[in-house]
């Protein structure tokens, strides 16, 4: 299997919550500081600079680094975005493996990977119905127990 991207929505669901965090944050500024005072006026640039950071240039590389695929006996994810990490793990030491949906991701159509093992867990976010579908016949394959 080569190496796949985790599902585009992912992008979608990254900045729908930044959006949710960004109007909280907001509120927030806008409550504990007096409006269009220096301070004010500081803190919205702040969280300004940050949301569009996030937005435009972490998520962004977060989605194209973001990378699994099962081969060799094992799970391998690549990934980060400040610094570069690689995680293998192989199949007859998984454990369990749990699929999750938050509401956002329910409605978008994606699930959560958590696979655990004695050692350790890796966690794949954001998968497609189809790339969880072809992730457990692969590891169902390989080895692993449903």
């Amino acid at each position: 299997m080569e190496f796949q991207h985790v599902s585009p929505k992912s992008l979608v669901c990254w900045r729908v919550r930044l959006y949710l965090i960004a109007a909280v944050v907001a509120v927030a500024v806008s409550l504990f500081f007096t409006p269009f005072t220096v301070l004010w006026y500081w803190m919205t640039g702040v969280w300004v600079a940050a949301f569009l950071g996030m937005y435009f240039v972490y998520y962004p590389i977060k989605y194209r680094r973001l990378q699994f695929r099962v081969q060799n006996g094992g799970v391998q994810l690549d990934g980060g975005v400040i610094y570069k990490y690689n995680q293998y793990m192989k199949i007859e030491n998984i454990q369990y493996v749990n699929f999750v949906c938050t509401p956002l991701q329910r409605i978008l159509k994606l699930k959560s990977a958590a696979i655990m093992a004695a050692g350790g867990y890796l966690y794949l976010p954001c998968l497609s119905a189809e790339q969880a579908q072809t992730l457990m016949r692969a590891l169902h394959e390989g080895g692993y127990e449903v």
